[in-house]
């Protein structure tokens, strides 16, 4: 059976060979989509296409359940250690069975698989949404957004380009170019749309830097790309690490587009003990097998990347990684503004996502949505978490330079006047990595940008203002004053709408607001909300007479659901009243 299965992928193949040496029939009106999931989301496999062929990552449950009966006694001893006092113990199995489980993952020093693996097939014909949705379901990434692209545009018209996540961004953005090469011959088109998510968004973020001069870009849409790193790189290579039990079970029920609020049991700011114990430890030891993956280079900051670069790459043995490192960190992602920029006059429309928000689950300073830092990702200023411009701040203008423009976040956090592109990148606080599906305001926001067909900005959508807060049903309810954009209080605002974004009833309790003598009372009590539906609330007092000043708006609600049930959102606003 497997090698009838090889003999249809090879048969495949040469068919849509064929039709590329044929060439298309005739220009297609339809701008193709291809789609590049997150880091680590493509499945890679070895002796593809024989009767030997065996996936090997993602790793099936079967294949990790037998690794977990095969160490059964050293994972009981290395447990009883971890409880007598060494809880490191335990990290450091857990990281010695992964190895185990993943012999085919490791790299050479030059940055080459030791194994012949790879991914699935990047031929066009294989990696359509309607040829993967009848033949191998779990090889499209992105499913949500995908699937509506393919009702917009049709399946053949979508398709995902898969990757080898321990490569560098420099190898598979040349994989890229010749995939997309195929799909323009395969569809007829003259270009082609992107859309990349975390890793997948600086592979394409490489290839607009390497061949974006080529012109075959249409639009763009960036969603959290790891453009300029993020400061958990290096704590991986330290293996320095701070869970916070809060923010994982946030990103947890988020990432699940579950209702339920377990981490509302959690203190935020406490810390996890043992258990962070546990993970440095499993990071030290398990960090010999990526060492030589061009791509957890890529993850490194710039500055980060030379500390590092000295400390565990020998400039012989390891001269191909350096190599391609050093021209992704010194050239590209210095250059990311002037290389947008020149594709954008060219015709190419590049839009970006960023989320904040919130401390990373595991751990560090820098503001972030869980996992990539705010201000690598958009190129913005951002405050470390927990702290804020001072009340009256200006922004720097590096970037954009029209001091009309207010680019300062309402939680006056950020400051994206000096971002890649500021007058193309939307922040959407609250929101965690990976987590736009869940959230219908982001699912929309990337359907527009994605099918635009004139130049965008965000003045383009007045409903998608550059800063906005989730509305993730998980959150319970949204709020924003009824004249100014979302998160601003103005002086022709008379009220606050308070809007049940939850697939469930809300009883809104109480609403207050702390930065100003302003004060809230609900038309009831309690006020009752079904599904979609909005409450307008009125205040009294006046707004003050300043600009750029921080406040807060809070809601006290009580949902139904598992875990707590009384709970509360506070909302940013930045008051701007000349």
């Amino acid at each position: 059976m497997k090698r009838v299965i090889g003999l249809m992928l090879v048969v495949s193949i040469l068919l849509s060979v064929v039709t590329f040496a044929v060439g298309a029939k005739g220009k297609s009106d339809v701008t193709p989509v291809i789609f590049l999931s997150g880091y680590s989301s493509s499945s890679l496999f070895t002796d593809f296409g024989t009767e030997d062929q065996k996936q090997v990552w993602l790793f099936s449950k079967d294949d990790a359940l037998a690794e977990v009966k095969k160490n059964i006694p050293q994972i009981v001893f290395a447990l009883f250690r971890s409880f007598t006092g060494r809880p490191e113990a335990f990290g450091e199995q857990f990281a010695d069975a992964v190895q185990e489980l993943l012999p085919a993952l490791f790299n050479n020093p030059d940055g080459t698989s030791v194994y012949d693996v790879q991914p699935w097939p990047n031929e066009p014909k294989l990696s359509t949404y309607n040829y993967l949705k009848s033949a191998k379901e779990d090889e499209i990434d992105e499913v949500a957004l995908s699937a509506y692209v393919a009702d917009k545009i049709g399946g053949d018209n979508t398709f995902v380009f898969h990757y080898d996540f321990r490569f560098g961004g420099y190898d598979n953005a040349e994989l890229l170019k010749k995939y997309a090469d195929k799909v323009l011959a395969f569809t007829g088109s003259d270009k082609v749309s992107f859309f990349g998510h975390s890793y997948g968004g600086f592979v394409i973020a490489t290839y607009l830097s390497m061949f974006g001069d080529e012109n075959k870009t249409k639009n763009v849409v960036l969603d959290v790309p790891a453009l300029g790193g993020t400061s958990f790189a290096r704590r991986f290579f330290e293996g320095d690490v701070d869970l916070s039990m809060y923010e994982l079970v946030t990103l947890g029920e988020t990432l699940l587009g579950s209702e339920t609020n377990f981490a509302g049991f959690f203190d935020p700011d406490s810390g996890m003990g043992p258990i962070n114990q546990t993970a440095s430890a499993f990071l030290t030891s398990v960090r010999a097998m990526p060492i030589y993956y061009g791509s957890l280079w890529d993850l490194l900051t710039p500055d980060d990347y030379t500390a590092m670069k000295e400390k565990y790459l020998d400039p012989v043995e390891n001269a191909e990684i350096i190599k391609e490192s050093d021209l992704t960190h010194y050239k590209f992602m210095k250059n990311y503004h002037e290389t947008f920029t020149k594709l954008q006059k060219n015709g190419t429309d590049i839009s970006i996502i960023c989320n904040y928000g919130s401390h990373s689950a595991f751990g560090g300073e820098k503001i972030n949505d869980m996992l990539l830092d705010a201000e690598r990702t958009s190129g913005a200023i951002c405050k470390d978490f927990g702290e804020r411009f001072e009340d009256g701040y200006k922004c720097a203008y590096t970037v954009c330079k029209n001091k009309s423009h207010n680019h300062l976040s309402p939680s006056m956090e950020i400051d994206a006047s000096a971002a890649y592109l500021p007058e193309d990148t939307w922040f959407i606080k609250g929101q965690c990595h990976g987590c736009y599906p869940n959230d219908p305001y982001s699912l929309s926001l990337i359907e527009k940008l994605l099918f635009a067909n004139e130049k965008t900005d965000i003045y383009t959508y007045p409903e998608y203002p550059q800063f906005n807060t989730s509305r993730c049903p998980h959150y319970g309810v949204y709020a924003e004053f009824d004249s100014s954009k979302p998160g601003y209080l103005g002086e022709k605002d008379k009220a606050l709408v308070i809007t049940n974004i939850s697939s469930k009833k809300v009883t809104v309790t109480d609403v207050s607001f702390d930065g100003a003598d302003i004060s809230f009372k609900l038309p009831k009590k309690a006020v009752v909300l079904e599904p979609g539906k909005s409450v307008t609330v009125e205040f009294t007092g006046d707004v003050p007479k300043a600009t750029a000043k921080h406040a807060t708006v809070t809601v006290n609600f009580f949902k139904f659901t598992w875990g707590k049930m009384f709970s509360s959102r506070t909302f940013d606003i930045q008051i701007n009243r000349k």
